[in-house]
C-alpha cells in the first residue's frame, strides 16, 4: 500500500469526523461527498484486487448526496419569502433555507389582536407559540407591568419549551400583529422532523440569552446611576 492510499484512508474518516460537526446539511453532504471520493481512492488501492462492495455502496452514497444537494440548491432559487415570512426567516430561522422554512411556517398564522386584549393569562397552559411581529405587549405578574416586549420577539416561549404554567399575563398595548403555531400541532412536528426542532430551540435559545444580557446592562446601568 502506498503512501496515497494511506492519506486517502485518513482523509475519508476525518471528512466523515468533520462533517459531524457541521450544522449546515448542505455542508454536511458536501463533505460526505469528499469523504466518498477518497474511500473509493482508498478501496480501489488498498489491496491487490479492489474491495467493489465498499466502492460501490460509496458510488451509490455519492449519488445520494448529489441528488440532495442539487434538492438543496433548487429550493433555495426557486422559493421567494416575502413580508413577514422574508423578516420571521431572517431573524429566527436563517439556518433553515426558504424552502425548509415554509414547512415550519405554513403550520402558523399571522393574527391582529385588538387593542389592550389578553394574548396570553397567568398561570395558564398556553395553546401556542407566538413571534411578535408588529407592536408592543406588555408582561403583568399580579395586575403589575414587568416590563414591557418590543416585537421581534417569542412570546410564551419558556411554558412552550417545559409545559409549566405561564407565571405572567401577556397584553397588547396596541393592536399588535403577531405569528402563532398551535401548540400541539407544532410539538408533534418537531418530534418527528429533529432538524426543525434543533432550529426552534436554537431561535429560542438565541432570545433568552441576549434577554439574560439585556437585563445584565440594565441593572448595571441601573447601578451607576444610583452611583
Amino acid at each position: 500500500m502506498d503512501q496515497y492510499t494511506t492519506i486517502a484512508g485518513h482523509l475519508a474518516y476525518s471528512l466523515i469526523f468533520v462533517s459531524f460537526l457541521m450544522r449546515s446539511i448542505l455542508a454536511i453532504r458536501v463533505f460526505a461527498i469528499t469523504a466518498s471520493f477518497a474511500s473509493i481512492y482508498y478501496n480501489y488501492h488498498v489491496n491487490v484486487d479492489p474491495l467493489w462492495v465498499p466502492i460501490q455502496w460509496n458510488i451509490v452514497f455519492t449519488a445520494i448526496n448529489i441528488f440532495h444537494i442539487g434538492l438543496i440548491i433548487w429550493e433555495k432559487r426557486s422559493v421567494r419569502l416575502t413580508g413577514h415570512h422574508k423578516e420571521i426567516h431572517a431573524k429566527f430561522f436563517n439556518d433553515l433555507n426558504p424552502g425548509e422554512y415554509l414547512k415550519l411556517a405554513n403550520m402558523g398564522h399571522l393574527r391582529t389582536s385588538d387593542h389592550e386584549e389578553v394574548l396570553i393569562h397567568e398561570k395558564t397552559e398556553i395553546e401556542m407559540l407566538m413571534i411578535l411581529y408588529k407592536g408592543r405587549v406588555e408582561l403583568k405578574c399580579k395586575n403589575k407591568r414587568i416590563k414591557i416586549i418590543p416585537d421581534g420577539h417569542f412570546i410564551g416561549e419558556m411554558s412552550f419549551l417545559t409545559g409549566a404554567l405561564t407565571t405572567a399575563q401577556v397584553v397588547a398595548i396596541d393592536q399588535v400583529k403577531y405569528f402563532f403555531w398551535p401548540k400541539a400541532k407544532l410539538k408533534a412536528f418537531l418530534m418527528k422532523n429533529p432538524k426543525y426542532m434543533a432550529s426552534v430551540q436554537r431561535a429560542i435559545g438565541g432570545q433568552l440569552i441576549n434577554n439574560i444580557l439585556d437585563d445584565s446592562q440594565k441593572e448595571d446601568h441601573d447601578h451607576k446611576s444610583v452611583a
